[in-house]
Parts: C-alpha cells; structure tokens; sequence
C-alpha cells in the first residue's frame, strides 16, 4: 500500500469508528516508517487492521511484549 493508501483507508476506519484520532495522515505514516516514533494506540489499531495483522504483532514491532 503506498502512503496516500494507508492515508484513505485509515480515515475510513475512523469515520467507521467515529474517532479521527483512528486516521493516519500520510505524513505521520513516513514519520513513522523512518523514525523511532511510536505511533497511539489507536493508530497501532489502524495499522494492525490495514495490514491483516494481529495487534499483539504490531505492538511488538514497538517492543511492546503480547503479555
């Protein structure tokens, strides 16, 4: 998924969820991708739900340990 992919779907799940704080500008996304920033937890959401993944899988790509 290019950035601007991410970006659509991510704000489809927060209009979804009524929650913008869902929403991943394409930005944030690069920001993320090419730093050591960890994103919300409701963007670790977004990210886990776009890309078929469990959440325990996204958290640990932060170190964030499943237990």
């Amino acid at each position: 998924m290019s950035l601007r992919d991410v970006h659509r779907a991510s704000a489809y799940i927060a209009r979804e969820l009524h929650n913008r704080n869902f929403a991943i500008p394409s930005s944030r996304l690069h920001f993320y991708e090419t730093s050591k920033s960890t994103p919300s937890i409701y963007r670790l959401y977004t990210l886990a739900r776009l890309y078929g993944r469990k959440l325990a899988d996204v958290l640990a790509w932060y170190g964030v340990p499943a237990r």
